[in-house]
């Protein structure tokens, strides 16, 4: 199954960066932990959000040796992840 993100919440809106992502909103309406998702795409569950150009991107898990799992665009080829663009809830 396929997971739409629609929103994303940061816990620090100063520090704009995908590790600051700590909720994501799907197109449900359901609400998940970053972390939460990071597992869920361990367990081949997919999340993609649309980009600026319209373009469904998928995401991926990343999992830091300290600090708590996060989320990111796969295979990025720029400096800035534009799943930073979602807007805020």
């Amino acid at each position: 199954m396929i997971y739409k993100i629609t929103h994303i919440r940061l816990s620090n809106t100063s520090e704009v960066s995908t590790k600051k992502i700590t909720h994501i909103k799907l197109e449900s309406g359901v609400v998940e932990t970053a972390a939460m998702a990071a597992y869920f795409i361990d367990m081949g569950c997919k999340y993609t959000y649309k980009n600026s150009a319209g373009k469904e991107i998928f995401v991926t898990s990343v999992h830091p040796i300290f600090g708590n799992p996060y989320i990111e665009t796969l295979d990025r080829t720029t400096e800035f992840d534009e799943l930073l663009n979602l807007p805020y809830f």
